[in-house]
């Protein structure tokens, strides 16, 4: 009779569990979200979305485009950023800034490689940068 009991009273906390979403499905791998290079011009005369605003038409004689890796699973990862001609950037984590002269048109394309420290897995994003320039 104990015997019966712990184990209706295991499937009665697994049905509960169940009901209250505890045990869900996991999405999977595919469905789940992926790193991507997050940017935003400033100053820039419109909000950034979700994915940020990587081009300002807005007149300035600088700009500052912050680029940023995002949803990258937890662990610890060293970064290389480059520009299109292969400049390496001095940004040595997930965030760089990159400054641009203003009244030029400027399209530029920024890369970063990151590697996971523990899987030695490495990948790399990029974004293009574009500027309209114009005059103040």
């Amino acid at each position: 009779m104990e015997t019966k009991f712990k184990a209706l009273a295991g499937a009665g906390a697994l049905a509960i569990a169940v009901a209250a979403g505890s045990l869900a499905p996991q999405a999977p791998a595919s469905a789940q979200a992926t790193a991507f290079l997050y940017c935003f011009v400033s100053p820039n005369g419109s909000p950034g979305g979700p994915a940020g605003l990587c081009s300002s038409n807005y007149p300035s004689d600088t700009y500052s485009a912050l680029f940023e890796v995002r949803n990258l699973p937890a662990g610890n990862y060293s970064f290389v950023w480059t520009n299109e001609i292969g400049q390496i950037l001095p940004c040595t984590t997930y965030r760089c800034t990159v400054q641009y002269l203003g009244r030029l048109q400027t399209t530029d394309t920024i890369y970063v490689n990151y590697v996971d420290q523990q899987t030695g897995q490495s990948n790399t994003l990029a974004r293009v940068v574009s500027i309209g320039g114009g005059p103040l």
